[in-house]
């Protein structure tokens, strides 16, 4: 783990409310902490130099059409640009239904040595009193207004979901429109298992149960830079995901500022692999422990592979000995890998 994020382990657990006291180096302020009454959904927009986005963003939010009271709440991470004069004049047009929470950069956690934006995230999961939570990051955008409406709908009539969610497509920068950001073979409901796993879900295309502000949460939430895929896998403790097919896509935009589109391939995989790790330990003593730990050594192996068809020796040797290093402390690793693929084999199928 990172030497800046001292105790951040899988051994210590805490209340999302926890870790924010727990980081806070600076008090945050939060402008009108409760503009709606018993909100059923709560809206987290974490935003940070969107100022060219932001607009879109929130003017996509509070389209929405629904037949119960919706809290939006603005995580503002004191941007370099105009972000935040944005942000305060929405909150003062729209102080019944917004709530801005006006973060210091001293409060920042780095993750793989660089700023993020997981403080500010966490201080918007604490905030959020909604039965539900919807995340919309301020550089995407919605585009059904019905959005929330429909998956609503299917959270409240399936109780044994934790999670539903939709397609999205990626817009680049300058607004051309690309591909949806799920392959078709993934737009389908989801196990308890394939949530564990780490299955990709569109974060600006979910909603899922507020289960966070009493569960205990490893530390090492806050050490790895795949946050989506660390909380939704944490949901398949509590149940499955419900796909919703009948919505018009949100927007994934992808632009060089962005944390991930930011990244290169190489530190996309390495990434990958961390979180993996982390979510592995998050479930080391499920049922789910193995399947995860055969995954883990097919991702890497297979990373391996790709970086020596690139001739990139570095990475290379660093995702082989991630693989060696499983099969000699837990040989049944290579009986858990077995196990793994037969799951790929059969979702394909």
């Amino acid at each position: 783990m990172q030497p800046y994020l001292q105790n951040a382990s899988a051994r210590n657990r805490r209340t999302i409310p926890d870790l924010v006291r727990r980081y806070t180096n600076v008090p945050i302020q939060v402008c009108n902490p409760e503009p709606v009454r018993d909100p059923l959904v709560s809206v987290i927009v974490s935003t940070f130099n969107h100022e060219a986005y932001i607009t879109q963003c929130l003017d996509g939010i509070l389209a929405q059409s629904t037949r119960f009271p919706i809290e939006i709440l603005i995580g503002e991470d004191d941007s370099d640009d105009r972000t935040r004069e944005t942000c305060r004049r929405y909150l003062e047009k729209h102080p019944d239904r917004i709530s801005l929470i006006l973060n210091d950069r001293r409060n920042n956690i780095k993750i793989d040595g660089k700023p993020s934006g997981r403080f500010n995230f966490i201080c918007l999961l604490a905030a959020a009193r909604g039965k539900y939570i919807a995340i919309c990051e301020g550089d995407d955008y919605w585009v059904d207004v019905r959005q929330i409406e429909k998956l609503t709908q299917a959270l409240e009539r399936d109780t044994n979901c934790a999670l539903a969610f939709t397609n999205a497509r990626m817009e680049s920068d300058s607004g051309i429109a690309g591909g949806p950001e799920l392959k078709r073979r993934f737009c389908r409901d989801l196990s308890r298992q394939d949530l564990a796993l780490g299955a990709r879900v569109p974060t600006r295309a979910s909603l899922f149960r507020n289960v966070f502000k009493h569960s205990v949460i490893p530390d090492n939430f806050l050490a790895i830079a795949n946050a989506d895929t660390y909380i939704f896998s944490f949901l398949g403790k509590f149940g499955g995901g419900r796909f919703v097919a009948n919505i018009e896509p949100p927007v994934y935009r992808i632009h060089g500022a962005g944390i991930w589109s930011g990244r290169t391939s190489v530190e996309r995989r390495l990434t990958g692999i961390r979180t993996l790790r982390a979510i592995g330990e998050l479930h080391a003593e499920s049922e789910y422990a193995g399947i995860i730990r055969g995954r883990l050594l097919y991702e890497s192996l297979g990373f391996a592979l790709i970086e020596l068809g690139h001739f990139r020796f570095g990475p290379m040797l660093a995702h082989a000995r991630e693989a060696a290093t499983m099969v000699r402390s837990r040989p049944l690793s290579v009986l858990q890998l077995s196990k793994y693929l037969a799951i790929r084999f059969l979702r394909r199928s």
